[in-house]
């Protein structure tokens, strides 16, 4: 087994488990740097569209909620993370999609599947400038109780550290 593989194993055994949530795949793409990071939050809000929700109950309600659990992972300068439009923004952004299909557009905001089919929740997570992604990831998680719950906000937390890592070299086998 090579070493890069074996990392990998051991960060989603024991890095990317908050609250039973595991990180099942994050990449970087070639043009990947924190910079776009702190470009898009410089100045203190975070543009993010989400598609779906990660329970029942009314989509700008639970968006609200899902957007006051995100933080930026600690080596990065904190920002308020602000709903945009996901099918006219261009500028770097964080796309968010519940229980929507892992498919080689990451950008792209498919119809999700209806909220509340199952007891795992899937979460597909990008950075994307323009129509392409810096990064992406995806995670599985308990389903919550509601946009609210705080194993959702660990989850989602847990799942912007391995989508927005510090450099490439953070990332098992190099992204």
């Amino acid at each position: 087994m090579r070493l890069g593989t074996a990392v990998a194993m051991l960060a989603v055994l024991l890095g990317g488990c908050a609250g039973g949530t595991v990180v099942e795949y994050a990449g970087l793409d070639g043009g990947y740097a924190s910079d776009y990071v702190q470009q898009a939050a410089a100045s203190g809000r975070f543009p993010t569209a989400i598609a779906g929700r990660p329970s029942a109950g009314v989509k700008a309600d639970s968006d609200r909620e899902v957007l006051a659990a995100l933080r930026l992972p600690g080596h990065f300068p904190p920002a308020e993370f602000v709903a945009v439009d996901a099918a006219t923004a261009r500028a770097t952004r964080l796309v968010l999609r519940f229980d929507a299909a892992f498919g080689s557009r990451p950008c792209e905001v498919d119809a999700p599947l209806a909220a509340g089919r199952g007891s795992t929740l899937s979460v597909n997570a990008a950075l994307c400038s323009g129509d392409g992604a810096l990064s992406h990831a995806r995670a599985a998680l308990p389903r919550p109780g509601g946009a609210g719950d705080p194993l959702l906000a660990a989850g989602l937390n847990a799942l912007l550290r391995d989508l927005l890592p510090a450099s490439i070299r953070d990332v098992p086998d190099g992204g």
